[in-house]
């Protein structure tokens, strides 16, 4: 007898997690866009972001963040300020098995993504979206919908922050939190521009410089 199969939960979260997707800060060109590491000004603006956040900083219950260094360099500078110390304790820190959280893992949809990120020449989320014929940014929501189900209990923190990239930070808040699509999809990330999600709330936060 065929085994029933089960529905997947809209989400893993915990159903009153404040959740935080950051954009990582200017970051200097090289020869791999996956390599790009943060310019002296992105690393000015990371420690801006941790000077405006540090009371929501110090509650954060978990970690999760791109493998790509901008995004990591980011989140030490953000949450680790130069004469803070390491006295801040964060349960999980979580950089999605290498490329999920950075774009795809699969090489041929990864490059597809590029390609249509080079026709568009925006790091607009709606660009993207009206510019994407073939639904590759709905595959990007499902893989990093899994991604997360894979964060160790991430159903149980209540204050989660992600440090990742300007489309694929709006692709993952829509993912996570489909009712506030269009929202979501009206916020341009700039560097250190946050999205702050609530199932009931969506908010722009932007880095003023």
């Amino acid at each position: 007898m065929a085994q029933e199969a089960t529905a997947t939960p809209a989400s893993p979260l915990h159903p009153v997690a404040i959740v935080t997707v950051w954009r990582h800060g200017h970051a200097a060109p090289a020869s791999e866009d996956f390599e790009r590491a943060l310019s002296a000004k992105g690393r000015q603006q990371a420690a801006m972001l941790g000077n405006a956040e540090e009371d929501f900083f110090d509650d954060v219950e978990c970690v999760i963040c791109s493998a790509a260094p901008r995004a990591q360099q980011t989140a030490v500078i953000a949450m680790f300020p130069p004469g803070f110390g390491w006295s801040r304790s964060i349960p999980v820190w979580f950089s999605g098995f290498g490329r999920q959280f950075y774009s795809f893992a699969d090489d041929a949809h990864h490059a597809a993504f590029i390609a249509l990120s080079e026709v568009v020449n925006s790091t607009s989320y709606a660009a993207h979206k009206a510019a994407d014929k073939n639904g590759l940014l709905a595959k990007l929501r499902e893989e990093l919908l899994a991604t997360m189900f894979n964060v160790p209990h991430i159903d149980r923190a209540g204050r989660i922050d992600i440090f990742n990239h300007a489309v694929v930070g709006n692709a993952l808040a829509e993912a996570l939190f489909p009712q506030h699509a269009k929202a979501i999809e009206a916020i341009d990330l700039n560097p250190c521009d946050g999205i702050r999600l609530t199932a009931t709330t969506c908010q722009h936060i932007p880095l003023m410089t």
